[in-house]
């Protein structure tokens, strides 16, 4: 299951399936989803897509920094 979301804390409890996108409201030029089109097409080539999620997003490197800081 993939969360696509402007707002981050609709997939907070769920960050490994969570893909932020740009919010874009009425703007003709927007490309956000030829970008995430992009995106879906490496999570594609992946056998665990969480693993890739949290990498590419640096959720992990976060959580990390989080708990070293604590």
């Amino acid at each position: 299951m993939l969360i696509i979301n402007n707002e981050s804390y609709s997939y907070s409890y769920q960050l490994d399936n969570g893909i932020p996108i740009v919010p874009c409201y009425d703007n003709k030029y927007d490309k956000e989803l030829i970008f995430l089109t992009d995106y879906l097409m490496n999570l594609k080539q992946c056998e665990q897509l969480n693993i890739f999620i949290l990498d590419v997003q640096q959720w992990r490197g976060m959580f990390k920094r989080d708990v070293l800081s604590s």
